[in-house]
């Protein structure tokens, strides 16, 4: 399959009700033990992921490896998963079809355990099985710390398809589940619901979706939002890339914010949200919120 031309070409026009309330995803859960007391679920995606990037390049052709297309028979996963795959109209790259999330059960006898959860959406949920086996073959070749490689002990995978619109009313709360890494040059709170807006925009061409409504009005809508509760801190660190063996600087938002406005318009958005993560880093397992009503 021509990844490009699903995303871009042949596209069904679609409210954003509509995209909701069709949209699909499918889940893949790994129960993990390892001896990770000391960071964060974010940090345990984040390893993850970092272990799954040499693997996907290992079983690549040339052309994905360069970040190009791949022109060979069945769809190359890191192709799929990894590479640029278009632009929207006003020139946002297309989001790619995954996120990454981690939590850490509560400690009990033994080594503490966790839930990695990778979730796919779109067109890449009908590859769920493949990219299955391929966080499950990272397992056996080692990731954590390289003394003692934290061990799979079971899996499972879900699929959902429809969401159910909340009424949101005039009020809610965002509680930040993991860090969040806003995208505008402004990281101020106000900016979180319309770069969600764009970014639910380039999940639809996963589903074969343009989104049809006036993005205008709603990022307006968006911005009316008055943060009146706002629990968060900010915090800096840094993390090594695997890929070039630097040490990038991070920052992020972490904590509750409550908001209060014209909800309603945005509701197909915001009921989203917990599914889709919102920000940048989504796939180190940044940007992961919930609702609370």
């Amino acid at each position: 399959m021509d990844i490009r031309t699903f995303v871009s070409s042949n596209l069904v026009s679609a409210s954003p009700s509509e995209l909701a309330e069709n949209f699909c995803w499918a889940t893949i859960s790994l129960l993990i033990e390892g001896d990770f007391e000391s960071i964060g679920g974010y940090d345990i995606a984040r390893r993850v992921r970092g272990a799954l990037w040499p693997t996907l390049t290992k079983n690549a052709c040339h052309l994905a490896r360069e970040g190009k297309p791949c022109r060979h028979g069945p769809i190359c996963l890191l192709d799929l998963l990894w590479n640029e795959i278009g632009r929207l109209p006003r020139g946002r790259e297309i989001p790619k079809p995954w996120v990454l999330r981690a939590f850490r059960q509560p400690v009990g006898a033994g080594r503490p355990r966790a839930i990695v959860q990778l979730v796919l959406f779109g067109l890449a949920s009908s590859y769920c099985q493949l990219i299955a086996n391929l966080l499950i073959s990272i397992f056996e070749n080692g990731v954590g710390h390289w003394d003692k490689p934290w061990r799979l002990l079971d899996h499972e995978i879900i699929r959902d398809e429809g969401l159910e619109i909340q009424e949101l009313g005039n009020g809610l709360s965002l509680r930040l589940l993991s860090p969040l890494k806003l995208r505008s040059e402004d990281r101020t709170m106000s900016n979180l619901i319309p770069g969600l807006i764009d970014r639910i925009e380039g999940l639809g061409r996963w589903h074969g979706v343009k989104l049809e409504c006036d993005f205008g009005a709603l990022r307006n809508i968006a911005r009316s939002i008055e943060i009146i509760g706002d629990r968060t801190s900010q915090h800096s660190w840094a993390r090594r890339s695997s890929r070039s063996g630097t040490t990038i600087p991070m920052n992020d938002t972490r904590g509750l914010i409550k908001l209060r406005g014209d909800l309603e318009p945005l509701a197909p958005f915001i009921s989203l949200l917990p599914v889709v993560h919102a920000g940048k880093d989504t796939r180190h397992g940044h940007g992961w919120i919930s609702l609370v009503h």
